[in-house]
């Protein structure tokens, strides 16, 4: 399983484009490897593509299973 963060960060500026504050927010997306599904532990969906969580810790919620069939 391939874990990506998606990082995002935003500046607020005054009108003189003096820097205010900086706020950065991550989110995550999971890929399964080459000939596996992502199996929400859960509900017991599978999945071949990525799947968006938004913390790290919703990662243990999903797991990589063998493709049936292969």
């Amino acid at each position: 399983m391939r874990l990506e963060i998606h990082e995002v960060i935003s500046n607020i500026l005054d009108e003189n484009r003096k820097l205010i504050r900086t706020r950065t927010s991550e989110s995550y997306i999971i890929y399964p490897d080459e000939g596996k599904l992502l199996k929400n532990k859960k509900t017991g969906l599978t999945t071949d593509t990525f799947i968006g969580i938004g913390s790290k810790e919703n990662l243990s919620n999903y797991e990589e299973v063998e493709k049936e069939g292969e």
